[in-house]
C-alpha cells in the first residue's frame, strides 16, 4: 500500500455498491482497515470499524479510511439510490404455454429448480407431458431480482384440465363460453381484488359488467383449480 507523507492512498475502484433493497444495500471497502468515517451528502453519520457499511438511505457517499496510521479520502462521492423490492411474477398455465405476469419485462425461469431460461417474453411454451416445477424470477434494474414465484407444479400422471382449461372468445367483450361446466368461477384484476365469484355455471357467462382491460380468471372444473388471463376489448 503505496504512503506519501503519511497519507495512505486507495484506488476508487476499490468501493463497490449495490443497490438492491433488502439484500444488495452495502459498501464494501476491499482493504483491511482500523475504521472508517462516513460521511452522507457532505455530513458526517458515524464511525465504522467493519470493512462495510449498510445503506439505508438514498444520497451521495463519501469516506475517510484509517489503517495503520494513516488516513486517506476516497476522493469520489459514491451516489446511492435505493431500488424499490421487486415483487415476484405471477405465473399460470394456458394451454400449453407458461404466462408470466409482472410489471417487469426479464425473467430468469426455473425448471426443477435448475435455471431453464433468460428471457423478456412472458409467453412459454411448455411440454405439459412431463412431470415439472416451474418458478420464475423477475429481473429489474441494476440486476435486481425478485423472490421466485409460487411453484407451478405440473403433473404428467393427472389429468391435463388441472392445468388447462378452455374459455373462448379472448378477447371478449360481452360473453364469455367454457368447454364444461365449472364448480366455481372467480375474476380478479391483475393485481389480485376479486371482483365477482359465481357458483355452478354452465356453458357460458355474461361478462358486460367487465371494463376494458386485463383479468385473471380462476375456475374449479371436477374439484381442480384453474387460472387464465383474460382480456377484454370492446
Amino acid at each position: 500500500i503505496p504512503l506519501v507523507d503519511d497519507t495512505l492512498f486507495v484506488e476508487s475502484n476499490t468501493v463497490f455498491i449495490h443497490g438492491c433493497f433488502g439484500f444488495k444495500d452495502l459498501i464494501k471497502i476491499d482493504l483491511e482497515l482500523d475504521s472508517m468515517f462516513i460521511y452522507r451528502n457532505g455530513n458526517f453519520i458515524e464511525r465504522s470499524f467493519m470493512d462495510e457499511y449498510l445503506l439505508t438511505q438514498n444520497g451521495k457517499y463519501s469516506f475517510l479510511i484509517f489503517k495503520d496510521g494513516c488516513k486517506t479520502y476516497l476522493d469520489d462521492a459514491y451516489e446511492f439510490t435505493i431500488v424499490p423490492k421487486i415483487q415476484p411474477p405471477t405465473i399460470f398455465i394456458i394451454q400449453d404455454t407458461l404466462q408470466i405476469e409482472s410489471t417487469y419485462f426479464n425473467f430468469l425461469v426455473y425448471k426443477n429448480g435448475d435455471l431453464l431460461l433468460q428471457t423478456n417474453q412472458n409467453k412459454i411454451p411448455i411440454d405439459l407431458s412431463e412431470d415439472a416445477t416451474y418458478t420464475v424470477i423477475a429481473v429489474g434494474g441494476f440486476g435486481c431480482q425478485s423472490d421466485p414465484s409460487d411453484p407451478l407444479i405440473i403433473s404428467s400422471t393427472n389429468n391435463t384440465s388441472q392445468f388447462i382449461f378452455k374459455f373462448f372468445p379472448n378477447p371478449a367483450s360481452n360473453k364469455l363460453n367454457f368447454n364444461d361446466k365449472i364448480q366455481e368461477f372467480s375474476i380478479y384484476t391483475t393485481t389480485g381484488v376479486n371482483l365477482k365469484t359465481i357458483f355452478n355455471v354452465e356453458s357460458n357467462l355474461d361478462i358486460s359488467f367487465l371494463n376494458d382491460g386485463m383479468y385473471i380468471i380462476s375456475t374449479k372444473i371436477n374439484d381442480k383449480m384453474n387460472r387464465g388471463l383474460l382480456r377484454v376489448i370492446r
